[in-house]
């Protein structure tokens, strides 16, 4: 029979009785709220319009509007709550109510007549272990087939069934051979989504100018939207719909007031539960029962694939591997009956190619699928026919574009090929028809500005998108001129450009990425990572371009930085014997580790005495300054929930202090002296990407750039 009862939180709802009772204790409402609360709960999840309340409460009659939200307001005083702050019932603006607690059904307990129940299960069990009989279909006399319409009957089954024959055989149609494409977003600060299983609801993080991020869930049609959470100083590292579809859990990088880790809500909006301090991707298996996320432990060098169940207790250890070739933590999904996971994995520690993997739920023995040698796979989503995976060739590893991977052979084929690229998420509806991606368009440009006055900073780059100048480095050379990154035929390369005439040329021919470009101070020697050989070494050229050379070996050194004076390079190296901060000659030869620890983004100070770079310390990100010459730590500095260190710890021209950027906006400036970090003023109000002084001090070149990022809805059509 129907449940008459609904348990939710410390409430019960009592249709049959008609009472809200909270702990046992009976809560006063009035028969026209009582009867508006049972109808919200009833539609648990639906979005009920005041139409809709009006009609199934009052039947019809004639009522003011009035006496539906007085009615709503004393049903929010019985639940504790109010409209700002919701707990149970959602108000969408102009639309109606969502009721957004997670429900249990009670059957009835009211006496029923023990003969009848007794018979319906009698009848029900003898139908259940029943075996059904084999029906053996009786012989065609033999007279039939003297009639002309017996022939044609025959005939007309003959050609059925090599019809069928034929669309058995046929060539198999490609996945999303046929498909449509939208945007649901317009705002251009998506970061990541998820679909809800039933593919018309969609979750998103959306980041604002000022770098503070939300929450929000949208109905894929459009005709509604829900504020999950707020603008606060949180960074959404993971977004997942539950398979029911009732629960949003979320990873956030927190702040004082909020701590990092892992929170769920109603999918509808409600109040945050923190579950766990892990901030990795977490997915769910099919029945809800279990999460599956990957973990690193620096202690034991190991990265591992964990199973835990829906609380993250229970933790258990399914795989792993050596840290040096660790899972992808974004890249990680279920299979539709749960006894897989695909996942991502680096292969090589040279290229740091990245491959897919199948993991047995059972008993964690692992099988490579692809032999794809990809640069990187962002995200995974498994359907029955095979894998969706946003990830990027070798060649161009920005460009990540939407493939399919078969199960039998790993074989990949492109689902969506342009000039965006795809990545951070790529997830499915349940039944594999629909997936939503996060498009992303980049477009940057370099301004110049006076030391002194930033906001009279005037463009000297005028590129649309896809060349994307100055995002990955740039830097002075004497007499006003730049060198800077752009790309130009999917190659990531060097270009040079003099203020004065206003004319850019390339300087380094192509070759995949050539990125993170320093310069010598008096412009002869140009120094930058490169993976044309197949893996990062650092190269120096001269500022010209000619006379360029590879100055490393043994893969993964990145993040150069030249001397002053020209005589020594700094870089980074993530190889697992040589893991530290390294200096070699300009000249070449054997390289000096000057830490033993990792060191990021170093750069030297204006007169080569120092070093300031970043550094893991027991666990918190700090910024060190250490000795030019031995790589002695001298000062740390904690730095700000958002600092950003890519592209370069930047000393100010008169040595007094570093810098380094946030993921939001602006520049932090950091006194050497201490004190707390301030934003550099002037500067506009948006994410600043690759910068530099110029070596005199007067100007200051930055790069603006445009990152459009909008959920896409892609949908296969029947062929």
């Amino acid at each position: 029979m129907a449940a008459v009862r609904y348990r939710f939180d410390n409430f019960e709802l009592d249709v049959s009785r008609r009472r809200l009772l909270r702990d046992g204790d009976v809560i006063a409402l009035n028969p026209k709220a009582f009867d508006m609360l049972r109808v919200l709960v009833e539609h648990n999840g639906e979005l009920l319009t005041k139409d809709d309340l009006l009609r199934f409460v009052w039947n019809g009659q004639f009522v003011e509007e009035a006496n539906l939200t007085v009615n709503m307001s004393a049903i929010r005083r019985a639940l504790g709550e109010n409209a700002k702050e919701p707990r149970y019932i959602t108000t969408v603006s102009g639309r109606g109510y969502y009721f957004t607690a997670s429900i249990t059904e009670v059957p009835d307990d009211l006496v029923v007549e023990s003969r009848t129940l007794s018979r319906l299960v009698i009848e029900e069990e003898a139908e259940a272990d029943e075996e059904p009989e084999q029906l053996a279909l009786p012989p065609v006399p033999r007279s039939l087939w003297r009639n002309p319409v017996t022939y044609l009957i025959a005939a007309l089954l003959v050609t059925a069934g090599a019809g069928v024959a034929w669309y058995l055989s046929r060539p198999s149609p490609k996945p999303f051979e046929k498909m449509s494409m939208t945007r649901l977003t317009t705002s251009g600060r998506v970061t990541m989504a998820d679909i809800s299983p039933d593919g018309k609801l969609f979750a998103y993080s959306h980041q604002e100018p000022d770098g503070r991020n939300g929450m929000r869930l949208e109905h894929v049609d459009g005709s509604g939207q829900i504020e999950l959470r707020p603008l606060a100083d949180v960074v959404f590292t993971n977004i997942a719909f539950t398979p029911d579809g009732r629960q949003i859990y979320y990873s956030i990088t927190g702040n004082d007031r909020e701590p990092s880790g892992l929170y769920r809500l109603p999918a509808f909006g409600g109040a945050p539960e923190f579950v766990s301090d892990t901030r990795a991707r977490i997915v769910f298996s099919p029945d809800s029962k279990s999460i599956a996320f990957i973990r690193s432990d620096r202690e034991r060098g190991r990265s591992s694939l964990f199973i835990a169940d829906s609380s993250m207790n229970d933790q258990r250890e399914l795989v792993s591997r050596d840290d040096g070739l660790p899972f992808v933590q974004s890249a990680i999904d279920w299979s539709p009956n749960g006894d897989r996971l695909v996942v991502a994995a680096v292969v090589d520690e040279t290229t740091r190619a990245q491959e897919l993997f199948l993991v047995q739920t059972a008993d964690g023995s692992i099988q490579q699928l692809t032999t794809s040698n990809w640069d990187g796979i962002r995200a995974v989503a498994w359907r029955e026919d095979g894998v969706i995976a946003s990830a990027g060739d070798q060649d161009v590893g920005w460009e990540t574009q939407v493939w399919h991977i078969s199960l039998t052979g790993g074989q990949p084929q492109k689902i969506v090929s342009d000039v965006n690229a795809y990545g951070l998420v790529s997830n499915l509806s349940r039944d594999g028809r629909s997936l939503i991606t996060v498009q992303a368009v980049y477009q940057s440009n370099i301004w110049v500005a006076p030391s002194d006055n930033f906001s009279a900073a005037r463009q000297v780059t005028f590129d649309m998108f896809g060349r994307q100048s100055g995002w990955d480095g740039l830097a002075w050379l004497p007499g006003d001129r730049l060198v800077f990154t752009s790309y130009v035929n999917r190659s990531e390369t060097l270009w040079s450009m003099d203020l004065a005439g206003g004319a850019s040329k390339q300087i380094i021919p192509d070759g995949k990425r050539n990125i993170y470009v320093s310069a010598s101070i008096d412009g002869r020697r140009i120094t930058f990572a490169s993976n044309r050989t197949g893996t990062f070494e650092i190269w120096i050229a001269n500022s010209d371009g000619t006379n360029m050379r590879q100055v490393t070996t043994g893969g993964n050194n990145h993040t150069p930085h030249i001397s002053p004076d020209g005589r020594y390079i700094i870089y980074n190296s993530a190889a697992a014997d040589s893991t530290g901060l390294w200096r070699i000659s300009t000249d070449g030869g054997q390289p000096i580790q000057l830490t033993k620890f990792a060191v990021s983004w170093a750069q030297h100070s204006p007169d080569g005495r120092f070093i300031a770079g970043s550094f893991n310390d027991g666990g918190t990100t700090r910024v060190g300054v250490f000795t030019a010459d031995g790589g002695e730590i001298l000062k740390t500095f904690d730095v700000p929930p958002r600092a950003n260190f890519r592209l370069g710890i930047h000393w100010t021209p008169d040595g007094s202090a570093i810098t380094y950027r946030d993921w939001g906006y602006g520049i932090w400036r950091q006194g050497i002296d201490g004190g707390a970090p301030a934003r550099l003023e002037g500067l506009p109000q948006e994410k600043i990407y690759a910068y530099a002084w110029s070596n005199d001090g007067s100007k200051f070149a930055f790069t603006r750039g445009m990152e459009i990022r909008d959920v896409v809805l892609i949908s296969e059509e029947d062929q």
